[in-house]
């Protein structure tokens, strides 16, 4: 006779837990409430030096548009858009007088 004490149907055996899910009764709060806040108001950017502190560099001979952005650490396409300069063609002429802005200046994309 066979001894059946350790033989085991393999219908008993199950690797995989075959407790029901059940949608949850109350839904999951999070952690952190967030805080809500009013709207900021949206400016439109400045033009040609309107509306902010700025000092005149008065162009000498040889200079270029990045010379001056580089003298001043400010960045060559805001010195650029805050003087009104054409994007594709910025040209610069000796004595014209460039606006320096003393604060960063926003440039729009694609302008």
């Amino acid at each position: 006779m066979e001894d059946t004490k350790n033989v085991v149907k393999t219908d008993q055996v199950s690797n995989v837990d075959e407790t029901e899910t059940k949608p949850l009764d109350t839904p999951i709060k999070p952690l952190v409430t967030p805080k809500v806040t009013a709207p900021i108001e949206v400016k439109p950017p400045l033009k040609g030096g309107e509306a902010v502190d700025n000092s005149v560099h008065k162009v000498a001979k040889g200079e270029t548009l990045l010379d001056i952005a580089n003298k001043y650490h400010i960045g060559y396409e805001q010195l650029r858009y805050f003087n009104g300069l054409d994007k594709l063609n910025p040209r610069i002429k000796e004595g014209q007088e460039l606006k320096i802005p003393t604060k960063p200046v926003a440039v729009p994309v694609g302008k």
